[in-house]
């Protein structure tokens, strides 16, 4: 999950030409719809987000989404 929010991320710094140390994302998906793109149930998708930021890899609000590490 976290290679996907770093390949979205790098792929939007490379479309706008910058190479930001900061990998931010606005995801345009709402929980239910990450989880059909991922094809993994919604309430799993929820609790390893929540796992990842409570272990400090990412944090989120909504759909906007910062890699930390």
């Amino acid at each position: 999950l976290v290679a996907f929010f770093k390949l979205q991320a790098d792929m939007r710094s490379i479309d706008n030409g910058s190479e930001s140390k900061t990998k931010t994302l606005n995801l345009p998906l709402d929980r239910n719809g990450m989880a059909v793109y991922l094809g993994v149930d919604r309430s799993s998708l929820s609790r390893e987000l929540s796992k990842m930021k409570s272990e400090g890899l990412i944090d989120f609000n909504k759909n906007k989404f910062k890699i930390l590490y």
